[in-house]
Formats: structure tokens, C-alpha cells, sequence
């Protein structure tokens, strides 16, 4: 990873925001926007063109509802601290057993250009401070599986037909 890795920081957006409330419309205005009109975007997230646009406070609501069903956190994915450029999440958080489990969307505009791995690297290390020694992720849902981007973060990867799991002690 090189220098880029600066422009990319994560913002908590739920179960509760770790910022303002303004300031977490304004990234959720930001990620809705991208829900709405990305077409790049999987259908399975996007959803489907009869569902009503998206709204930031709708997004939020629906993250924050979604965090405390599941035992999660869920941030925007920033670049340059202004604009969020996706969403990542850990959930089904288990402090007791170590283990979480991980999905994201990333704006097509800006994949492939290393943000995912940025800012999957970030993930890792706050499921390394939460105390975390196992995190997984389905291969469909996520679009930053492949292992070297896992094993950059310092992962012992384990692959399987549908999920990734990854150690990083």
C-alpha cells in the first residue's frame, strides 16, 4: 500500500454516530446518492427500481436498526475526510468468541484504484482493538475478498466456496 492510504478514513455512522448528527447526514446523503444512482453498484445492493430513492435519513435510520439487530458498526468510508465513497460494516460482533463478520459497498467510480483495501486494513484494525481474532465475509457480498487484500492486512486467509475467513491476530 502506498501513500493513498492517508486520503481514506473511516467515519462510525451506526449504531450511533461517533460525530455529529449534521455530519453523519452529510455522509449518509452522500452514500444514498450512490445507492440511487450507481449503476454500477450489485443489484443486491442497489436494490430494486421499485423501491422508493433512498434518503439520508432513511440510510441512517435503516443502519442504525440494522447495527443493533445484528451487533454491529457500520461507517462511511471517506476520502480526503469530505466524501464518502462507501460502506463497511463489522457485525454479528461475538467479543466472547472473537469473531466478526464483515460486508462493504464502495462507490464504482472509485474501485480499483486500492480505497477498498485502505480502508479494509482500517476495519481490521478496529475489529483488532475491539479484541477480535477472526473476521468473515461472504464472497458474493463483499467486493474486496480477494486474499491479497486480506493478507496485506496481516490476515491468515482461509478460503472456502462462499466465504472467506480470515485470522488476524
Amino acid at each position: 500500500m502506498n501513500d493513498d492510504h492517508s486520503r481514506i478514513s473511516l467515519f462510525r455512522l451506526a449504531p450511533e454516530p461517533e460525530g455529529s448528527e449534521k455530519l453523519a447526514l452529510r455522509y449518509a446523503s452522500h452514500l444514498s446518492e450512490l445507492l440511487n444512482t450507481d449503476t454500477g453498484l450489485p443489484e443486491s445492493i442497489r436494490g430494486t427500481s421499485s423501491r422508493r430513492d433512498e434518503t439520508p435519513e432513511h440510510f441512517l435510520s435503516y443502519v442504525s436498526e440494522w447495527c443493533k439487530a445484528k451487533h454491529a458498526l457500520n461507517f462511511a468510508v471517506l476520502l480526503d475526510g469530505e466524501i464518502a465513497i462507501g460502506n463497511m460494516s463489522l457485525s454479528h460482533i461475538d467479543i466472547e468468541a472473537k469473531t466478526a463478520r464483515t460486508g462493504c459497498f464502495f462507490s464504482s467510480r472509485h474501485e480499483g484504484v486500492g480505497y477498498a483495501a485502505y480502508a479494509f486494513a482500517k476495519l481490521i484494525e478496529t475489529a483488532r482493538n475491539l479484541g477480535i481474532k477472526s473476521v468473515s465475509g461472504d464472497i458474493p457480498d463483499i467486493a474486496l475478498v480477494e486474499s491479497s487484500i486480506w493478507e496485506e492486512c496481516g490476515a491468515e486467509i482461509e478460503v472456502s466456496e462462499r466465504e472467506v475467513r480470515a485470522g488476524i491476530i
